[in-house]
């Protein structure tokens, strides 16, 4: 068992039982057919943990499924996140990406993900969340308004 359970709010609940009582069969489809890039079936590639005698001596742990290791997900969302703080003032954008790079390299120290995997998850993330702005609108006039950047 994890050392810190963490149970659903009552949002969370109000939230489920709501989607719940309005869904059918064609809105899960559609949900399943757009999530469906997101599940771990696209790629397969081996898991650098799992090719090391040594590092488990020496305390290396094993990461979630053998062949999950392209790209990494926590990389993915660091990227979209990097990518979203680049919007930030220095200082805040600069511990962002600090911060993130951080939580990255983790991923690559664990061997959880080779360097290559954790590179193509920024990627990913950065492109997404660029692709968001686009969809959405957001920052178009942000040249005008901070010439500076």
């Amino acid at each position: 068992m994890a050392p810190i359970r963490v149970r659903p709010t009552r949002a969370d609940i109000s939230i489920a039982n709501a989607i719940s009582d309005h869904t059918d069969r064609s809105t899960e489809s559609v949900a399943e057919f757009l999530t469906w890039g997101a599940d771990e079936h696209m790629f397969d590639q081996e898991r650098p943990d799992r090719r090391t005698f040594l590092g488990h001596w020496r305390g290396v742990p094993f990461s979630g499924e053998r062949l999950d290791a392209f790209p990494s997900g926590h990389a993915v969302h660091v990227g979209a996140l990097a990518s979203a703080a680049s919007r930030l003032p220095a200082k805040q954008r600069n511990l962002a990406w600090a911060v993130g790079a951080g939580l990255v390299l983790t991923r690559v120290v664990l061997l959880a993900h080779w360097a290559s995997d954790v590179v193509a998850g920024l990627a990913v993330g950065a492109v997404l969340e660029r692709m968001l702005r686009l969809v959405t609108g957001y920052g178009r006039d942000a040249a005008t308004r901070h010439p500076e950047r």
